[in-house]
């Protein structure tokens, strides 16, 4: 009776690792893009430790794109050059948004996961994941307002706007561009998506001349002729035309 027990025992070691590598598995996709373009969006779904590999060629000197669209804020990316141990981006750190020229030629990985804590609670996260690599004007940088496209929008523009990683008290420059999609609505009304830098996206809502954001956060705002003058939480500063919201 004691040598079975003994058996049981050294059988469950042996297993126990299985089921851990089975729950913590990674699965690989390759990603193909169709002839004639140099893009495609990807949906996919993570629960838990999942993770999910998306692989794909590319040359040394080309620009590569990839925008997580998630509905879980712990989702994010990074993209390492297969066979390296360093990504070349991490998510968790920068954003959801990756633009940047490759280092060399080979297989990139895009992997996709969920913070440790949220792997922990076995939260799930939908998102679609987009990849463009050079001359994709829906992706590359050679399109000022990426993603953003006027299939989905009413108009799309690039607004001056700055964002600071902490309040430092400095005056605003708005040195920087932010990509917008534009929703226009009845009586001058109009929701605009903004693209900041690390990925994240602001909603600003504009109707009868006053500006509200989807966020509790703190917002001022100021008008002078047709700009308004926008700021979120002292950290992020838009400038958005009257004709934005107004169309021609």
């Amino acid at each position: 009776m004691i040598h079975k027990y003994l058996a049981i025992a050294t059988l469950s070691l042996f297993l126990l690792p299985i089921i851990v590598t089975a729950q913590n598995e990674i699965r690989q996709e390759s990603v193909q893009f169709k002839p004639g373009t140099t893009g495609t969006t990807i949906p996919g779904q993570i629960k838990g430790y999942e993770t999910v590999d998306y692989i794909l060629r590319a040359k040394a000197g080309q620009s590569m794109v990839v925008i997580l669209n998630t509905d879980n804020q712990q989702n994010y990316f990074n993209v390492t050059p297969t066979g390296e141990e360093t990504a070349i981006f991490i998510g968790s750190t920068s954003g959801n948004r990756f633009e940047g020229t490759l280092p060399k030629d080979g297989d990139y990985t895009v992997r996709v996961y969920l913070m440790r804590s949220a792997a922990r609670e076995n939260q799930a996260a939908n998102y679609s994941i987009e990849i463009g690599i050079d001359g994709n004007q829906a992706f590359s940088g050679t399109n000022p307002t990426g993603p953003y496209t006027t299939d989905q929008y009413d108009a799309t523009t690039s607004l001056k706007c700055e964002v600071r990683n902490s309040v430092d008290g400095a005056p605003v420059t708005h040195n920087q561009n932010c990509p917008a999609g534009i929703l226009r609505g009845d009586g001058g009304s109009a929701s605009i998506r903004i693209m900041l830098p690390s990925g994240v996206e602001r909603v600003l809502n504009f109707e009868a001349n006053n500006v509200t954001t989807s966020n509790e956060d703190e917002l001022t705002w100021g008008k002078e002729d047709d700009t308004w003058y926008i700021g979120i939480n002292n950290q992020e500063f838009y400038i958005v035309p009257e004709a934005a919201i107004l169309g021609d």
